[in-house]
């Protein structure tokens, strides 16, 4: 009997720590980063190669291949993720020209979805945030200023720096107005013709761009423009400020409607990451520099009326 106690309470205890590891497993922070790793490059909502996305869960648990299903919460050498990963199915992935899931990896999956597989509070791409190591600056450094920007009337200074924006009434002036919140580098920053607001053009390397309208009298975010799939490097005013443009590391440009954020149009004819965007006086033509270099038979112009 004495023996019959000591196995039970054995077990007892050995299912309580596997229980509480289950329950340490967060997705956000352990199973979304080894999905962007290894399987987003050729599984993401543009490429989802053979109909199967692993951008978010619910993308995930969807599948979209023949081969089963990806994800079989509590029988994780059952689910065609851990069978393709394993080359007990094929296709093998990630392919094998790529880097391989590490064992340690692997054995998170397989103890995650064995553990029923349990996903985020809030199902949204993986693709929009990446969890970094906090780095701690040295006191008194001071911040890359990465753009800059005079008003219209030349009375206010816009300086840009890493997730955020200051105000100045000059180049050495102190910072009157901050703006934060803002995602990643800013690459670029813009006041509006009448200078009452200000474009700011960044976002995660990789992951996602935004551009962030902002309203200087509060102070506050108007709209974001997404949308894009890497890190903005300008977005432009057209001359009536009607009109924005954006474009960056993703090789679209984008055409929005200031007043509502409706996006009007995306135009895709470079082959190389683009750095600038620039409005001519009269706002029906854009000009953008791109990374595929300059030859004339490959100047692009692109007319639109609104």
């Amino acid at each position: 009997m004495r023996l019959l106690k000591t196995i039970w309470f054995g077990l007892a205890a050995f299912m309580a720590s596997v229980g509480g590891a289950w329950a340490e497993i967060v997705y956000e922070k352990d199973i979304a980063p080894i999905l962007r790793t290894y399987c987003s490059g050729c599984h993401n909502e543009e490429d989802h190669e053979n109909g199967f996305s692993v951008e978010t869960f619910a993308s995930l648990r969807k599948g979209g291949t023949d081969k089963g299903e990806p994800i079989k919460p509590g029988h994780a050498d059952d689910s065609f993720l851990i069978k393709a990963i394993e080359s007990r199915a094929k296709p093998h992935m990630p392919p094998k020209d790529e880097p391989q899931v590490p064992s340690a990896e692997l054995a998170l999956l397989k103890q995650w979805i064995t553990g029923g597989a349990p996903g985020p509070k809030r199902d949204e791409s993986i693709l929009q945030n990446i969890v970094v190591p906090k780095i701690n600056t040295v006191a008194g450094q001071r911040q890359a200023v990465t753009a800059a920007a005079y008003s219209p009337d030349g009375k206010q200074l816009a300086v840009a720096m890493s997730g955020r924006i200051e105000l100045r009434s000059s180049l050495r002036g102190k910072a009157r107005l901050l703006l934060s919140g803002v995602p990643g580098k800013v690459n670029s920053v813009h006041f509006s013709p009448d200078g009452r607001r200000i474009i700011s053009a960044g976002g995660i390397a990789g992951l996602r761009g935004v551009a962030q309208l902002w309203d200087l009298e509060q102070g506050t975010l108007v709209r974001e423009f997404g949308g894009h799939r890497d890190a903005l490097y300008d977005a432009e005013f057209s001359p009536d400020g009607q009109t924005l443009a954006t474009a960056g590391y993703d090789r679209v440009i984008r055409l929005w409607q200031v007043n509502d954020g409706k996006l009007l149009r995306s135009i895709a004819v470079h082959n190389g990451a683009i750095f600038d965007l620039a409005f001519d006086p009269t706002g029906t033509v854009l000009a953008s520099a791109s990374g595929e270099g300059f030859r004339d038979d490959r100047v692009q112009r692109e007319r639109y009326w609104y």
